[in-house]
């Protein structure tokens, strides 16, 4: 349940202040499906690179995961639900940030 312990390898890109973050949350395939785990920031075989893209405002970075320690977070296989929510919850603002951005005094 919540709060097991898990090992996480693999990469994830662009991934949104990943590089200063001291809290990252990451999705993750497990024999259940898609799970969410929290990983400390400065994880023992977490490399953070940080990316060059055109937006500054919003810095990127590549993860890197070797054998860095997992805390699940909810239920194992039921993190797609929870993203699915935040992906709509996360357009939606960003609509609306745009729709600031975009205008004209």
């Amino acid at each position: 349940g919540s709060g097991a312990k898990f090992t996480l390898d693999g990469t994830k890109m662009f991934v949104i202040d990943g590089h200063t973050a001291s809290l990252i949350i990451v999705a993750a395939r497990t024999a259940k499906g898609v799970s969410l785990f929290a990983v400390d920031g400065n994880a023992k075989g977490l490399t953070r690179t940080a990316l060059s893209t055109m937006d500054q405002t919003r810095k990127q970075a590549k993860l890197e995961f070797k054998g860095v320690e997992a805390e699940l977070i909810g239920t194992e296989g039921k993190g797609w639900e929870v993203l699915s929510k935040v992906f709509d919850l996360a357009a939606v603002g960003l609509a609306a940030e745009q729709v600031g951005g975009a205008q004209v005094e």
